[in-house]
């Protein structure tokens, strides 16, 4: 599979934005301004994704009268947590069992001790990210200069993340992954340690 770039600039983000409430607009813009140009704290954005044997295939070309199939089966699911940045960084952690409070504190704490300058965050409201043992560590990393953004509620349009599962999910695993769980996990990982150099979105 050849290297994929696309081309997400902060225009774009917020011509994108023009359909959100006033309230997530400043919400976005505020972000934007405040950590785009500054070289301090570097921001990132953090979600979980889970990969399954059922495809993500939103639609295909095919011949008048040939038949496209792929095959799709229930099975074990992948799961990934990840922290992405603008500057094409992606630090994850894969989990074939679900993914708690307790992996989310311990996967900041790691992503924490690997940084060399302060950090923002900027996760959703999921309830394993709210939940009170999450935000008694809050304060912690505020000390260890990682600080902490939550999203606005309901706006996964907002998580930069979101546009890299997307890629993966939809482009980037080849059809081939989805012949069994190690094919699927094997492609996976192979697209993940690609993410940065084979593998690009490029936010100009």
């Amino acid at each position: 599979m050849t290297a994929s770039t696309e081309t997400v600039t902060v225009h774009t983000i917020l011509a994108l934005a023009r359909q959100l409430s006033a309230a997530n607009r400043r919400w976005l813009v505020d972000l934007l301004s405040r950590t785009s140009d500054a070289p301090l704290p570097e921001r990132a954005t953090l979600d979980e994704a889970g990969f399954t044997l059922q495809p993500s295939i939103p639609y295909a070309w095919q011949l008048v009268g040939q038949r496209l199939e792929l095959a799709s089966a229930h099975g074990p699911r992948q799961n990934v947590l990840g922290f992405f940045n603008l500057h094409h960084q992606f630090h994850s952690f894969a989990f074939k069992g679900s993914i708690d409070t307790r992996t989310v504190i311990h996967c900041f704490d790691l992503f924490s001790a690997y940084r060399t300058k302060p950090a923002l965050v900027v996760i959703d409201n999921a309830p394993i990210h709210t939940s009170e043992d999450f935000e008694d560590q809050i304060e912690r990393w505020q000390k260890e200069e990682l600080y902490v953004k939550f999203l606005p509620p309901y706006c996964p349009e907002l998580n930069l993340i979101e546009i890299l599962w997307r890629k993966i999910k939809y482009e980037w695993l080849p059809l081939d992954a989805y012949q069994n769980f190690n094919t699927l996990t094997a492609s996976l990982f192979d697209v993940i340690k690609g993410i940065g150099s084979k593998y690009r979105i490029t936010f100009a």
